[in-house]
């Protein structure tokens, strides 16, 4: 979205919204203004959606990492456990 005075325009397909139609068709430099904006604004949102991407990639291996080392320790707690199981039973 960007906001253009008191006017909120919506840019549903990713396109930048034609300034000279909205403005009434008048070129001037505050259309470029406007444009510079825009594109700023886009830019900025870009990169931190990337950050936020990269952020929860990060944590999802860590999220990952944590969980085989749970699964591992809890095999080798059933193989000590099995173990001991195996000599009581030979006593």
């Amino acid at each position: 979205m960007a906001r253009l005075g008191n006017q909120v325009i919506s840019v549903d397909d990713g396109l930048e919204p034609n300034w000279s139609e909205l403005l009434g068709g008048v070129k001037s430099p505050k259309l470029y203004g406007y444009r510079w904006k825009f594109r700023k604004k886009l830019h900025e949102q870009l990169e931190v959606q990337r950050t936020l991407q990269l952020q929860i990639e990060e944590q999802g291996r860590y999220l990952q990492m944590m969980i085989e080392k749970q699964q591992q320790k809890m095999q080798e707690k059933k193989n000590v456990s099995f173990f001991w199981l195996i000599i009581d039973a030979r006593s």
